[in-house]
């Protein structure tokens, strides 16, 4: 089981970020620190979870206690107020996990100098005021601070200092940093902020310490101190000036990327979870809605090799892509680490789209990778997509089924014909179409098979390769020479074959619809 760390926030409970809260939900087991975490964030625990207050705790009950949750099969939420980048006393729990071989996850939380920040109404930078933020604290009993790091030196190079778990040495700050910045430097001292009795004691260095001595704060106090914190007369960046030049200003509004379709009623992917879905046959245009909702939302995106590079380009600048493609005869992927891969993405926190080439449960073992996501416990969704043998038949004008000419169709894999997966035979007998995916390594076998359970050479056959991208190309031919046809026009993957009599309509109906160029086998 995982022990996950996650940052609770300075305070108010919807500050908490929905990855944290939803990790939250699940876990049977959470340790918090009573005196830094509102019981309000305590709300979103999961029903019946095993609250442990750390407050009063060691390091060695700490341990103890996600070393009892593990060995239970439990995942417990390890709740720390603010961010677990900064002065959490994380990386010593998690110095000890790995000793034992207990797998963790960090969740960010909004940082208690970010909200203080935000309550002030001030950036911490300004242009050539400052450009940089310390965060740092002054010497205590539970650590002690580097030789080399002085805080008379960080606020010798102008920088907007950030002090944390500093309160108590206020006069003893205020007396260091007065002749390197002077009596009139700007200090905001803000006192558990975002909880209900949050509070601002804004000064400078020369009356901060008289300032304080009615307010008796004590704890949980973010200390601010800079020139930006009351500057005014600071020249604009250059950043939305009409002459700075970037790649986002300038271009025509025809060049820019549309914007993915949305819809109040789309679905939400959420942290933690992993949507199965199909990317059609390659035209972007063909992406369902529900795809199009996944690729704006995703963290990750795994998809394979099938999947139009156009698709791709949909989706939301931050999300990381991941190649796990199979292709036939070449080294690809295991399904098995595949699988294992969703998993551990999900149980990350992150927000998982796998994308398959048409559907992903026509050939796109999509059935396995859900039976694998359900054993491990995590969560799933199956997003439809346009297969492509269908999508790949229309869109050569050749309809699948057509009254008076076939009442089936069958669809079919053809990468298993050397080992006698499929009877070839009982296909032919059966005199309805055949629609063939992965099958060009196979396919002179293939037809070979077909004719000898008695289907006539004659019987007209199609290779749609590239099915709706700017690569279509159709061949028209017949069962006996379709292979070699396809070999003679360089046709490679992926290409979707079609075999029987519905093939003839192609040639009718292509004065009438707008179809890839045809190129009839000599």
């Amino acid at each position: 089981m995982t022990i996950h760390f996650i940052g609770a926030g300075p305070g108010a409970a919807d500050l908490m970020t929905v990855r944290g809260r939803d990790l939250l939900g699940r876990c049977p087991v959470c340790l918090y620190a009573g005196s830094m975490i509102p019981p309000e964030v305590l709300h979103d625990c999961a029903a019946g979870a095993r609250l442990v207050d750390t407050a009063s705790m060691t390091l060695d009950e700490i341990e103890a206690e996600c070393v009892a949750a593990h060995a239970a099969g439990q995942d417990v939420a390890r709740l720390h107020s603010g961010d677990l980048s900064v002065f959490s006393a994380v990386a010593e729990q998690i110095r000890r996990l790995k000793r034992r071989g207990i797998p963790y996850t960090l969740t960010p939380g909004v940082p208690a100098f970010a909200a203080a920040a935000a309550l002030l109404g001030r950036e911490l930078t300004a242009p050539e005021v400052a450009q940089s933020v310390v965060l740092t604290r002054v010497p205590g009993r539970a650590s002690q601070m580097p030789a080399a790091e002085e805080l008379r030196a960080f606020a010798a190079t102008g920088a907007t200092l950030v002090l944390h778990l500093a309160i108590q040495a206020i006069h003893k700050i205020v007396g260091e940093l007065i002749p390197v910045c002077g009596e009139d430097c700007p200090v905001a001292v803000v006192a558990r902020a975002t909880w209900p009795d949050e509070r601002i004691v804004r000064g400078t260095l020369g009356n901060i310490g008289a300032k304080l001595a009615t307010e008796r704060i004590e704890r949980t106090a973010v200390i601010l101190i800079g020139r930006a914190l009351a500057a005014e007369d600071f020249r604009e960046s250059a950043l939305y000036d009409p002459a700075y030049q970037h790649r986002f200003r300038g271009e025509k509004a025809s060049d820019r990327r549309a914007d993915l379709p949305t819809r109040a009623d789309a679905p939400v992917l959420a942290p933690g979870h992993v949507w199965l879905a199909g990317a059609g046959p390659g035209d972007p245009g063909l992406l369902t809605l529900d795809a199009a909702a996944g690729l704006s939302q995703a963290d990750v995106i795994v998809h394979d090799a099938l999947v139009d590079r156009r698709v791709l380009a949909l989706a939301r600048p931050q999300a990381r892509l991941e190649f796990a493609g199979k292709r036939g005869g070449r080294p690809s992927a295991d399904q098995n680490d595949i699988s294992i891969r969703l998993i551990a993405l999900a149980r990350a926190g992150k927000r998982v789209l796998r994308l398959k080439g048409g559907d992903p449960c026509v050939f796109g073992r999509g059935g396995e990778e859900a039976l694998a996501l359900m054993a491990a416990g995590v969560p799933f969704r199956i997003i439809p997509g346009v297969t492509a043998g269908l999508a790949g038949l229309t869109a050569a004008a050749i309809p699948a089924t057509f009254r008076g000419m076939n009442r089936a169709l069958i669809l079919a894999a053809g990468y298993g014909a050397d080992d006698e997966a499929i009877d070839w035979a009982s296909l032919a007998r059966t005199g309805q179409p055949i629609v063939l995916y992965m099958a060009m390594r196979n396919l002179a076998d293939i037809a070979e098979r077909l004719m000898r359970g008695g289907l006539p050479p004659s019987t007209p056959a199609a290779v749609v390769a590239g099915a709706t991208t700017a690569d279509e190309r159709v061949v028209t031919s017949t069962l006996d020479r379709v292979a070699a046809d396809a070999q003679h026009h360089q046709l490679g993957t992926p290409s979707i074959i079609v075999i029987g009599n519905i093939v003839k309509l192609r040639e009718r109906l292509l004065g009438g619809v707008h179809a890839a160029q045809s190129e009839a086998a000599s």
